[in-house]
């Protein structure tokens, strides 16, 4: 199984929809899930078990409160592939999940897809959709996070299971159940269908009858006799059928002959109408011969009427627009004559215009050119006195700059006057930090010694408190001890009865079997006693005298006796599975008796503390109810079973609770331990700090008599003021007099430059005036020559009325153009006109004398040809009359030739109908005689075949019941070996020795050697320390790390051996736990192993807050915890 695509929205931190493409995070065999706790790393695993299952194992109910508080709908998918690579099978389950209240959910969609070909949906509900995968897996919800997703909290598990639990995951998820429950089916099955086979053969020989050889022989003689009877009664058949096929013949000639004439009779009586056919027919192909000259002629006239209505039109309107064009052409001359003299006019005026044009784009220029000197006048007029004015704040600025460096001179002076025994200060000033450094750490001490004081008083309370609890349930041991004694004696008690039961029933069952033998061997003396007849010799003896043969004795039936049997075998099997249970609960109360004895440190078998119970049960015999004791002892046994199950839950929570209070008994006092050291160590620390303060302050006493210890600060701090005003103050000076040079150098610069925008101010002025007097005369020049008009006026006037010349020309030019191309259409038309009159003419005449042609060479001359077409038929009525005759004629030759033929063939030959009948009536007796033959040879057939079947197929029956036989036995053989599930847990047994080899083989190499794992007698899992001689220690008893180091070895294992379903191999898991318990060395040791599986095909997801873990990994997942905003856990990847 190699996971694929996993999408997640709305379950837990998640809001947004997130999708991790495993492909890629699988590819380096070992990947890891980081983010900081409570990001929704863990989330992914319950994704992907609500994905598979519908379930979230840490979720109350497998499903409250999963959907995120924002959301009200939730969805996950999960795609895996399952087969070898190339090969494999793809599928998706996804599933989708609404609010239905504050923290339930309901199913709103679920669906398992095939996507490996065409997509394809296998179920679409809840129960059919978690039953596939399951199917589809081979694997539980709890087998799946105890083998392959191991959430926080589970990957111990496996390890901690007891031994039948173990054993039944191990059933599962190695697919043994084919070996227990399915085998031992399959053989009971296999026994009813051989014994039911058996009895088949055996009641259908019984059912076979007769089938001696001396039946079949008479049987073969009448099959004999029969046949010769059908071959006689056969010939003279056929003789008789070849008189009455003679006979037959003879009448239908009769019969044909006499419908032949009666046809005669009426089609020579339909032969006047025939003959008028006929004449319509032909006035219809001379009207179809004219037809063609008369539509010419009658064409004719109709076009000469068109063509001489057409000319006389045209040459009307060609009059009318020859009228037309004379008074155009007219007007357009005189057009000529007054366009040319305004031309000449405003050629004259369109001069003027130039000239004004050029004159006012030069006084326009000039304008803009003045404008532009007046705007640089005004800027250089601002500019200079801008730079009058910033002259003199630059005079006053410097004059200002000047003062301040006199006034910090004078202050640095008076200052220097202040100081005095400087450097004596300064020395006295560190070694007095060093005295205060010393008095901080004193007081840090003190305070340690406070905290360490109060911590041991803390926890002697706490070590105080737990030994009395310990005490408390040493003392409640006993009376535990007292009822577990209680119990195994009861237990070893019902198992000996159990055990003597059984045996007793065995008994039963081997006497009704042996009873059932005789049984048959009597049934098969009455079956043949019951087959035996007078004179035929015994299939025993030989004799074929029966004086005495065996006589049925009802009282015994063999079917009686061997459902007996079977009710004792199955009680016995019944048994067997309770008195399995015993022993698993004597060997559970003996295992919770020996943690009670070590607290007790007393045995448990000792004299002094156990006594014999003496608990008596009734033996079951035949005479009495024996059902109903067993039924009473078993309902009593359920109740026991309850208390006592009580009791071991009782028991392994006070167990757990003793051994949770003595290892925190040992951990409070190793606490106590080190934390009264640390009391002492902090103690002498401070008495040795206050001892060398006390010597350091009289040391510098002696040394600096003339300062005060207290006051040293506030002296040491007026010195440091002074020499920063000092520092401050010359920095002050040094700035002031840099700042001085430079403002001298920008005041002679500034005085430098506005002597230039002086000179330049006088230069445009010059410029400015004399620009302002060629525009003058300039502008007196242009108003002379407008006369009054501005120049676009006079512009507009001239192109208006240009413009509006051109227009009449082009209008009159376009009414001259249209007449003359009218005139020549009209012409035109008129010309065609007169040409088709002529042509039409031509074609009347033409058309009249072919006419007159035609109707020379017929009779009748007076025909018009307007009513030529209508003597005309259609080719449907013409076709029509044509078959009436044809079939009139041909059914006339048919009929004649027809009662000729007949007139030959019976010549004077005559069959009366009483003859026809005497024949029908001998024909019909001796095929009855026949057919009464051919059945009973068909019987007699019948009856030797049947015997000939049922005396082979006897043969066959009792070759194929004795191999039915040998088979019901041996599977009666097998029955008996594969009752219960010995078998199974062997093979369940057999496997966890795998499992733990190859476990042990990985455990080894993580502990260097040091631990490796064996499975005990009871199927539980021990750890053999091999640096201390091979001692074998119970898993409890390994720490946290050791703990994980063992489940990772065995979950390895585990996951390297799964095959699901039997067939494919489990190439993924994750781990949820367990790093943050090993040291730096062992989890090298652990990544180091882990990174070596990419080489198995085995891709390991580990989920982990543990920063050594993510600098080893090279492909990451990263998981971004949600936002105080509202957004949900977000995931990225890091591939390197």
């Amino acid at each position: 199984m190699r996971p694929i695509e996993l999408s997640i929205k709305g379950l837990h931190s998640f809001r947004e929809k997130q999708t991790i493409d495993f492909s890629k995070l699988c590819q380096g065999g070992v990947f890891g899930i980081f983010g900081p706790t409570g990001s929704g790393k863990s989330s992914l695993l319950d994704a992907m078990t609500l994905a598979l299952y519908g379930k979230v194992e840490r979720a109350p109910n497998n499903t409250h409160g999963i959907i995120n508080q924002a959301e009200d709908e939730l969805f996950v998918s999960f795609s895996f592939e399952l087969g070898q690579k190339g090969n494999a099978s793809k599928y998706m389950v996804e599933r989708t999940y609404k609010r239905s209240g504050e923290n339930h959910v309901k199913s709103a969609v679920t669906r398992l897809h095939n996507l490996t070909g065409d997509p394809e949906v296998l179920a679409d509900k809840t129960n059919e959709v978690n039953k596939q995968v399951e199917d589809m897996l081979g694997l539980s919800i709890d087998d799946f996070t105890r083998a392959v997703v191991l959430p926080q909290g589970k990957f111990s598990e496996f390890l901690k299971l007891r031994g039948n639990d173990r054993r039944q995951m191990l059933q599962r998820i190695f697919h043994l159940e084919k070996y227990g429950d399915g085998l031992i089916k399959k053989v009971k099955t296999n026994l009813q269908n051989t014994t039911h086979e058996k009895e088949r053969i055996e009641s259908e020989q019984q059912g076979l009858g007769e089938a001696s050889k001396e039946a079949v022989e008479t049987a073969e003689k009448q099959v004999k006799y029969w046949n010769e009877k059908v071959e006689e009664w056969t010939a003279k058949k056929a003789e008789v059928d070849k008189k009455v096929e003679q006979e037959k013949q003879l009448k239908t000639w009769l019969e044909e002959r006499e419908e032949a004439i009666e046809h005669l009779r009426k089609l020579t009586g339909q032969q006047e109408d025939i003959e008028k056919h006929k004449e319509v027919l032909k006035q219809s192909n001379q009207a179809e011969s004219l037809l063609p000259f008369a539509e010419a002629f009658l064409q004719s006239q109709q076009e000469k009427e068109t063509w001489l209505k057409k000319e006389k039109n045209d040459s009307a309107a060609l009059k009318e627009i020859a009228s037309k064009e004379k008074d155009i052409t007219s007007r357009y001359e005189q057009f000529k004559r007054d366009k040319q003299e305004i031309d000449q006019k405003l050629n004259q005026r369109k001069q003027t215009v130039d000239k004004a044009e050029e004159i006012e784009k030069e006084i326009t220029t000039q304008a803009k050119e003045k404008s532009r000197l007046d705007r640089e006048l005004e800027k250089i007029n601002e500019k200079a006195g801008y730079y009058n004015k910033e002259e003199e704040k630059m005079q006053h600025n410097l004059d200002k700059y000047k003062q301040a460096v006199k006034d910090f001179q004078e202050q640095q002076a008076s200052l220097n006057k202040n100081i005095k025994n400087k450097y004596a200060i300064f020395q006295a000033k560190q070694e007095k930090q060093s005295i205060t450094h010393l008095q901080k750490q004193h007081e840090q001490r003190k305070q340690e010694e406070n905290d360490e004081r109060q911590k041991k008083i803390h926890i002697e309370e706490q070590k105080n408190n737990k030994e009395k609890e310990i005490k408390t349930q040493e003392d409640h041991a006993e009376k535990r001890f007292q009822q577990l004694m209680y119990w195994y004696n009861k237990c070893k008690q019902d198992k000996n009865w159990f055990e003597k039961n059984i045996y007793k029933l065995h008994q039963w069952s081997r006497a009704y079997a042996e009873q059932e033998e005789q049984k048959k061997h009597q049934e098969m003396a009455v079956h043949l006693a019951a087959q035996l007849q007078t004179g035929q010799a015994c299939p025993v003896c030989g004799s074929i005298e029966h004086p005495a043969p065996h006589e049925t004795d009802e009282t015994n039936d063999s079917e009686n006796l061997s459902n007996k049997r079977q009710y004792i075998d199955n009680w016995i099997d019944y048994l067997k599975t309770f008195d399995i249970e015993i022993s698993q609960r004597e060997w559970k109360l003996q295992q919770l008796s020996d943690w009670v004895t070590e607290i007790m440190q007393e045995t448990v078998f000792s004299s002094s503390a156990s006594e014999e119970i003496d608990i008596s049960h009734n033996n079951i015999t035949s005479d009495n109810d024996w059902e109903k004791m067993i039924h009473e002892q078993l309902q009593q046994w359920e109740v026991e079973k309850n208390t006592i199950e009580n009791l071991y839950y009782r028991i392994e929570q006070e167990k757990h609770q003793y051994q949770q209070m003595m290892e925190e008994y040992k951990e409070l006092s190793h606490q106590y331990e080190t934390v009264n050291k640390a009391f002492a160590e902090k103690s002498e620390q401070r008495i040795q700090l206050e001892q060398e303060i006390n010597e350091a302050i009289n040391q510098w006493k002696q040394s600096y008599s003339e300062l005060d210890f207290d006051t040293l600060e506030e002296e040491y701090k007026m010195i440091q003021e002074n020499d920063e005003k000092k520092e401050k103050l010359q920095e002050r000076i040094d700035q002031g007099s840099a700042h001085i040079q430079k403002l001298q150098s920008e005041l002679e610069q500034w005085i430098s430059e506005r002597h230039t925008i002086m000179m330049e101010q006088t230069e445009l002025n010059a410029r400015t005036q004399q620009l302002s007097s060629y525009l003058d005369v300039k502008q007196k020049q242009l108003t002379s020559m407008l006369e009054g008009y501005s120049l676009s006026q006079l512009k507009r006037e001239v192109q208006t009325e240009e413009a509006d010349w051109v227009t009449i020309g082009e209008r009159i030019t376009a009414e001259v153009e249209q007449i003359q191309k009218q005139k020549q259409e009209a012409e035109n038309e008129q010309a065609i006109a007169a040409h088709s009159l002529k042509e039409a003419e031509k074609r009347l005449e033409d058309a009249h004398n072919k006419w007159h042609d035609q109707l020379e060479k017929l009779e009748n001359k007076d025909i018009e040809p307007s009513a030529v077409k209508h003597d005309v038929l259609t080719d449907e009525q013409q076709q029509r009359f044509d078959e009436r005759i044809k079939q009139h004629e041909k059914a006339m030759n048919n009929w004649q030739n027809t009662k000729e033929s007949l007139d030959n063939k019976i010549g004077n030959r005559f069959i009366s109908e009483e003859e026809w009948r005497s024949l029908e009536e001998h024909r019909l007796d001796v095929n009855s005689r026949v057919d009464e033959a051919r059945e009973k040879r068909g019987a007699a057939v019948e009856t030797l075949q049947e015997m000939q079947k049922k005396q082979e197929r006897y043969q066959a029956l009792e070759k194929e019941r004795k191999e039915w036989e040998k088979k019901n036995e041996q599977y009666k053989r097998l029955e008996y070996v594969f009752r219960g599930r010995g078998f199974v847990e062997f093979l369940a047994e057999e496997q966890l020795m795998q499992v733990s080899r190859t476990a042990s083989e990985r455990l080894h190499g993580l502990t260097r050697g040091r631990y490796a794992i064996e499975v005990d007698s009871q199927g539980g899992f021990i750890v053999r320390d091999d640096a201390n001689g091979g001692l074998k220690r119970p898993v409890s008893s390994l720490s946290g790390g050791e703990t994980f180091l063992t489940s990772l070895a065995l979950a390895l294992s585990l996951s390297a051996s799964i095959q699901l379903k039997g067939e494919y191999p489990l190439e993924f898991f994750f781990l949820d736990e367990g790093f943050g318990t090993l040291d730096q060395d062992l989890l090298d040791t652990v990544m180091t192993s882990l990174e070596k599986l990419q080489t198995n095909n085995l891709a390991v997801g580990i989920i982990s807050h543990v920063p050594e873990i993510q600098e080893r990994l090279a492909k990451k997942l990263f998981v971004s915890p949600a936002q105080p905003s509202g957004a949900g856990s977000r995931v990225y990847y890091q591939l390197d």
